[in-house]
């Protein structure tokens, strides 16, 4: 009878059971930190007198648990990864846009006028002034100038005064109550459907167009159906997440083996809030998974003409948004031998294209990194910064400041890669360390137990090319951002490992920890739990901030 009933448990029945068990747990678990997050709701509301706050966390709620019907999906394998991956990315983006409202995202002010300036070029609209400042619409000043101040600015400073206060509070910049109360009353569409322009005083980020079209193209249709500042922005940022949604999803269909590793990176709070903002990390993080994805098909498939093609392509639009992970053109290495040929055009017309694209965006800052005799760093006391020169000439000191960097910074960088600090760097708006600590597991589960198969030499490669681009981020912020009075490299953040993190994960990938590749989809459903968690944390924490 014993082995009967063990015969019983191991049928697919049983492990279904298990499996919903699971699927329960955790949603309880999620309705019962729902109502736990009310409270603060209440809070909130009581202490600024709007009550929509209370109403608003209900429909949130209501709309992310229902979403988690989702993890069916995964759990029961009803759809493919990709479509199921795809669908709860929309979901959760679209949750994570009515969290993070307003500008809230790191430097989204910068990628909301560089997102302007083009849709204005497609409007056939004239982009910008001979200084470079962008027009805008006169209604839409407000997301950058919310207490009407640059006028008062700009005349202080014509008239030659001195210690003028230049600061503007940027609409959601720092996501409070009162971004909220915007929503609610309409303030910041006062003057909707105004066609009088303004110049802003934004300056945009000096990169390929294509990195911000999603969001241009948001930006148009909103401008096009006469809405007002804050349906500009809720568009730009909605098709900014179909953009990454879509190439995401599509690079998760590409690989046979190792989809769940792009999904798992894909679904951590982090991407999720850059996904559903208008930053164009998004659009790299997206291009990045594509080029690995190209580069793991043509591996897998030895006929793979199409995607020797992509490859350059991919990259020349890659690079020059970033420069550092132009570096990718390293896993090419990853091609069987067997495709040597195709190997060798497709390198050549990688560094064919992408030197072209690189000199047109990037040709100025690449010689003014090579041939600065010095760098002042505006935001420091102490601005004098390092010079490439500097660097060379000191050896001990680049060194010292590499190792010092790495040996300190290394937590920070890994819990930020997780989403500690979201929002505009926002340490109240966080991810909680015991979430972090079981997405971290999450993801080594995935990973160790991913069927990739990387032999020694190509998990070498990834390895080899993530530390490469981690170098070139340390450097880069060396020159950029860091004045020699700081004790190590300012400015590298752990969102900027988020577009070769799944080159560490396939390098640990193996068949030593087979049983747990059952569970995978099990952990991917865990995520999607932990981002609902999340949002519904997030915005009982804004509700409180008045």
């Amino acid at each position: 009878m014993a082995k009967k009933d063990k015969t019983i448990e191991n049928q697919p029945g049983a492990a279904d059971t298990k499996k919903a068990a699971f699927l329960i747990i955790g949603m309880l678990l999620l309705v019962v930190l729902y109502l736990w997050h009310m409270t603060d709701v209440y809070a909130g509301a009581a202490g600024s007198g709007d009550s929509f706050l209370i109403r608003d966390y209900i429909i949130l709620g209501v709309f992310l648990i229902c979403s988690c019907g989702l993890l069916l999906l995964f759990i029961k394998k009803r759809a493919g990864l990709a479509a199921a991956y795809a669908a709860a990315m929309l979901l959760l983006g679209t949750a994570g846009i009515f969290v993070f409202r307003g500008l809230s995202a790191p430097d989204e002010v910068s990628h909301y006028i560089s997102a302007y300036r083009l849709s204005n070029i497609l409007m056939l609209k004239e982009a910008e002034d001979e200084y470079g400042r962008v027009y805008v619409r006169e209604q839409d000043m407000y997301l950058e100038d919310t207490e009407g101040r640059l006028d008062e600015i700009r005349a202080a400073l014509d008239a030659g005064e001195e210690n003028v206060d230049t600061t503007l509070n940027i609409f959601g910049q720092r996501l409070d109550e009162e971004v909220y109360r915007v929503y609610e009353q309409g303030t910041g569409n006062k003057n909707a459907g105004a066609e009088k322009t303004a110049l802003s005083c934004q300056w945009t980020v000096n990169t390929v167009p294509a990195a911000y079209l999603p969001q241009a193209i948001g930006i148009t249709a909103a401008r096009l159906a006469g809405l007002g500042p804050l349906g500009l922005i809720t568009l730009g940022k909605l098709f900014n997440l179909l953009f990454f949604t879509a190439v995401t999803a599509f690079s998760v269909s590409l690989i046979k083996k190792g989809g769940e590793l792009l999904c798992a990176v894909g679904l951590l709070p982090m991407t999720v809030h850059l996904a559903s903002s208008m930053s164009y990390d998004a659009y790299v993080i997206g291009m990045s998974f594509l080029f690995i994805a190209l580069v793991l098909h043509i591996r897998e498939s030895s006929g793979a003409k199409t995607a020797f093609f992509a490859l350059p392509v991919v990259l020349a639009l890659l690079g020059p948004c970033k420069i550092v992970y132009s570096l990718l053109i390293f896993l090419l290495l990853l091609v069987p031998a067997k495709n040597r040929r195709s190997f060798f055009w497709a390198a050549v017309m990688c560094i064919l294209l992408l030197g072209i694209s690189m000199y047109l965006v990037n040709s100025v800052t690449l010689s003014d990194y090579a041939e600065a005799e010095e760098r002042i760093i505006t935001w420091a006391e102490e601005p004098e910064g390092y010079t490439l020169s500097y660097l060379i000439h000191r050896p001990a000191e680049t060194v010292r400041i590499f190792y010092d960097t790495f040996m300190t910074r290394t937590g920070n960088w890994f819990s930020t890669m997780f989403g500690l600090y979201l929002g505009n760097q926002d340490p109240v708006l966080n991810v909680p360390y015991p979430v972090i600590g079981i997405m971290a597991a999450g993801l080594a589960v995935i990973a160790a137990g991913c069927d990739i198969r990387l032999n020694g030499r190509e998990k070498l490669v990834c390895c080899t090319v993530f530390l490469m681009v981690l170098g070139a981020l340390m450097g880069s912020m060396l020159l950029a951002y860091t004045p020699r009075s700081s004790h190590y490299i300012e400015g590298v953040q752990g969102r900027y490992l988020l577009p070769v993190l799944p080159l560490p994960l396939a390098a640990v990938s193996g068949d030593w920890l087979v049983p747990v590749r059952k569970y995978h989809r099990e952990v991917l459903a865990s995520f999607i739990l932990l981002d609902a968690f999340v949002l519904l944390r997030v915005y009982s924490t804004v509700c409180m901030r008045l």
